[in-house]
């Protein structure tokens, strides 16, 4: 659930959100195995400010975050984290946009992890074009520096590397439209390792009736604990879906998921089916 509002103040927009979920999927993170025992709720409260001049868009933002994570074969996880962002951006032309952004985060762990607090920082360049009226690209790629600090001390704990992101969105046709993403990013895992994340996403969205649509998608990561050699894994993702409106204000959705991980550890291995009916409802 999500609450999100704008305020309009000469040429600034700020918005203030807050957005809350629990999850008990544990197929939603691949770095759970070995239990189906899992919940993760997560708190995000925040706020974004656009200054718009024209050509040159500057965004500020803070977001106070916090994660409660559980899972029936490890101690419960928590913590929170203040994120820092900044971004600006110089439309070369009305379709296109380049831009620098830079942020970070102070994370502090309050049960059950290997770290006492964490912090990152980040700096890279973005873009974003309108290729044609059907073929949307955008790209983002920096570099992250994450430091740790560990119940336990740790020699030279100091994680870094690059980081990058790519979306190409086609319309072909009046009711197909699909979607093609992928990327690295460096991330930490259930009980606070640091993990690098290659991945690639295919959706494939068709409105084969007036009210009706079949949305289809396939996801791949590999994901390498560190440091190296340390634990690795491959996770793919098959999903197939149909969603209708019911109402103006909601919707109704039943989704199939086909979920393989296959782990350096073979004790982590897994296999899972799943069959969703979902309710949106927009206030």
């Amino acid at each position: 659930t999500g609450l999100s509002f704008d305020v309009f103040i000469g040429d600034w927009t700020f918005n203030f959100h807050n957005r809350f979920s629990i999850s008990t999927q544990a197929y939603q993170n691949p770095t759970v195995s070995g239990s189906g025992s899992y919940r993760s709720l997560q708190n995000d409260l925040g706020v974004t400010g656009v200054w718009d001049l024209n050509k040159v868009q500057l965004t500020l933002g803070y977001d106070y975050v916090y994660l409660n994570q559980t899972s029936g074969n490890a101690p419960a996880t928590a913590g929170n984290a203040s994120v820092f962002y900044a971004m600006a951006g110089y439309s070369f032309q009305p379709t296109t946009t380049f831009g620098v952004q830079v942020g970070g985060a102070l994370n502090d762990y309050t049960a059950n992890t290997s770290l006492n607090s964490s912090s990152q920082a980040n700096a890279g360049l973005y873009s974003n074009t309108q290729i044609t009226e059907y073929l949307n690209f955008r790209a983002t790629v920096g570099y992250l520096i994450y430091w740790p600090n560990y119940i336990v001390p740790v020699s030279d704990p100091k994680v870094s590397g690059v980081y990058f992101d790519f979306a190409l969105v086609n319309r072909l046709t009046k009711r197909i439209s699909q979607s093609l993403s992928g990327g690295r990013n460096l991330t930490s895992g259930l009980s606070g390792s640091s993990i690098v994340e290659n991945f690639v996403r295919w959706n494939l969205s068709w409105a084969f009736m007036e009210k009706m649509s079949l949305n289809t998608g396939f996801y791949y990561t590999h994901g390498s604990y560190l440091p190296q050699p340390g634990e690795t894994y491959d996770y793919y993702a098959f999903s197939l879906g149909l969603a209708r409106p019911i109402t103006q204000k909601l919707n109704a959705s039943l989704n199939y998921q086909f979920v393989l991980k296959n782990d350096s550890n073979p004790s982590l291995d897994y296999t899972l089916n799943t069959l969703n009916l979902q309710f949106n409802y927009n206030f």
